[in-house]
């Protein structure tokens, strides 16, 4: 066993870790391989049972691997109210499955895992009450997690995300990425929920969990991070829990309570009492971290940002669109824009296509994206001449209203743009006025109807044409 040192004239299982390593006393050496993907360990410890390893990082004891996997499975499935299709990937131990299988209105479970001699190795010697293949709900799938989603047309109603820490194992980073989350939630109903391993969050471990809490953020609109602490871990883990349409920590206690009670066997972990308190007990530091992630460090942005309560798709009036993945409250920042400042001279220079994007900041300067590939969701924002959205400053897009799910984002583009000659209006509302033109923001009508939600320069030539009368 390639792990196994002695001391003392005993043998220890040694597990490193980032800031050190954890010693495992070994009563009996049980398994050892190098499968094409991974090295699996396991050993018999005294304290924890059987003890699972992959390449050198612990994933589960047979003493307490009930914390983690109640932990994972259950808090996501009760924010369902009725789970039938189940997606797992990772997780080929086979500990997930036996959670979900305690939930009498799941009808499949698909479990992908890439590692097909590791699954058959944890369902030989890791489980005497049962064995994962054997039962009749759930598909065996060995094929990467990102490839599967990737081809995937099924819908799920709940999908667990069970892969080694980003942090000890770089390979598995793909499954953590943001075009895995994207494929995630275009996998799941209406009422999806994803669960996924979400790393050590102590202070100074907390890398990993940040990068993945980043990436889910970017596609769904209610993520929690809720803690637990597993003895054989030796460690401050989390678990990510995210819904399509609603906030798991509002799950009202009656129906947490119901739902809690459908769970067909006796837990040892989770319970009704226990499911509001993970919530609660987030460190202020990673309450700080998380933040971050919406909180504006200069005046103008070298990348884009997009509020994670919107994405998009094709639109009704133009190209694509932007639209609300929940309910959006007014004033809440929408898009902002970000780019680089260049002169006028240099601006004239771009392709066409690149200066459509661009904001005029003054006499002398744009600001915008300089580059095709910069083009991304933020820039889909549609015109409308009865628009949900406003500017704010010069590149901050905000609702000027309550919006509701599936509401399509657009703006006035008056309030951003000049135009040479006229833009053609294509928004098909009551008030539509056919065609944009340059001196349209000097209308006292549509100033009033816009609430003057100008971007900086224009509002200053609107307080500039103020000695004059406005026009009609």
């Amino acid at each position: 066993m390639k792990n196994k040192i002695n001391v003392n004239k005993k043998d220890f299982y040694f597990e490193k870790t980032p800031d050190g390593g954890n010693l495992f006393s070994i009563s009996k050496e049980i398994f050892c391989r190098k499968t094409k993907y991974q090295l699996i360990e396991i050993i018999e410890n005294p304290n924890f049972g059987k003890i699972l390893f992959l390449d050198n990082i612990i994933q589960s004891a047979s003493k307490d691997e009930f914390i983690y996997h109640e932990t994972i499975v259950h808090p996501a499935m009760i924010n369902h109210p009725a789970p039938k299709k189940v997606l797992v990937i990772g997780g080929g131990d086979g500990y997930i499955i036996r959670e979900i299988l305690k939930h009498k209105s799941v009808k499949e479970i698909n479990l992908v895992d890439i590692d097909e001699e590791s699954v058959k190795t944890c369902d030989k010697f890791l489980h005497q009450e049962f064995k994962l293949l054997a039962s009749p709900k759930t598909k065996v799938i060995f094929e990467d997690g990102l490839l599967f989603l990737s081809k995937n047309k099924k819908k799920f109603d709940v999908i667990i995300m069970d892969l080694p820490g980003i942090e000890e194992n770089s390979s598995a980073e793909p499954a953590y990425s943001s075009k895995c989350f994207k494929l995630a939630f275009e996998s799941l109903k209406t009422k999806g929920v994803i669960s996924v391993q979400g790393e050590d969050i102590s202070f100074l471990r907390r890398t990993g969990n940040l990068k993945i809490y980043a990436n889910v953020v970017k596609y769904f609109p209610f993520v929690k991070s809720i803690l637990y602490s597993c003895p054989s871990f030796n460690a401050t883990c989390s678990v990510i829990l995210a819904c399509k349409n609603h906030d798991p920590e509002k799950l009202s206690k009656k129906k947490a309570e119901k739902r809690i009670k459908r769970i067909s066997e006796k837990l040892n972990y989770f319970s009704y009492n226990m499911y509001y308190a993970l919530f609660s007990n987030i460190p202020k530091y990673l309450e700080k971290d998380y933040k971050k992630n919406f909180e504006e460090k200069n005046e103008l942005l070298e990348k884009n940002y997009i509020n994670p309560f919107v994405y998009g798709k094709k639109s009704s009036i133009k190209g694509n669109g932007l639209y609300a993945k929940t309910k959006i409250k007014k004033g809440t920042l929408i898009v902002e824009w970000g780019g680089k400042t260049i002169p006028i001279k240099e601006w004239k220079k771009l392709p066409e296509k690149i200066r459509e994007y661009q904001i005029q900041l003054n006499s002398k300067n744009f600001f915008g994206i300089t580059r095709e590939s910069e083009i991304d969701e933020a820039e889909f924002i549609n015109h409308s001449c009865n628009p949900n959205c406003g500017i704010k400053e010069y590149t901050k897009v905000v609702a000027l209203r309550d919006i509701f799910p599936e509401e399509e984002l657009t703006y006035d583009y008056i309030m951003t743009d000049f135009f040479d000659g006229y833009l053609k209006c294509l928004c098909g509302e009551k008030n539509c006025r056919r065609a944009l033109y340059p001196n349209d923001y000097k209308k006292a009508f549509l100033q009033k109807k816009t609430k003057v939600f100008f971007q900086n320069l224009i509002n200053r030539k609107i307080t500039n044409s103020t000695k004059k009368k406005p026009t009609n």
